[in-house]
């Protein structure tokens, strides 16, 4: 039988005993590194590898300039973000080694994520 609603009130509430804050980011949660262990050159993406660095990075958007704001605190959790752009020199699926435009999400203690191809350069 279910417990009555005065019954449910007496039953202490499970807590994360870590706030999300202070957990690892090596824990399995919906962080950026959870999906992409690491963002060195060489690894692979959806349709294209990073080789080498990415160079000329600039902020494009920063806070409530993000249109996409909402969704990544409530993905990645609260942070400062930044959506930013650079270039670099990619392998695509087909093998061919194009340099593009790359843009991602960005916030301090969670890492890059939603890294895109724009446009090539070459």
């Amino acid at each position: 039988m279910p417990p009555t609603l005065g019954e449910a009130k007496q039953q202490p509430i499970a807590r994360d005993p870590v706030p999300s804050r202070h957990r690892r980011l090596d824990a399995p949660t919906a962080f950026c590194h959870a999906v992409f262990p690491t963002w060195a050159a060489g690894v692979t993406y959806t349709s294209f590898r990073i080789l080498g660095r990415i160079s000329h990075a600039e902020t494009i958007a920063q806070g409530t300039g993000i249109r996409e704001l909402p969704r990544l605190r409530r993905v990645y959790g609260p942070g400062n973000w930044r959506k930013r752009k650079g270039t670099a020199r990619i392998q695509l699926d087909n093998v061919d080694i194009r340099l593009a435009e790359l843009h991602w999400y960005e916030a301090h203690g969670i890492g890059r994520c939603e890294m895109k191809r724009k446009r090539y350069l070459d």
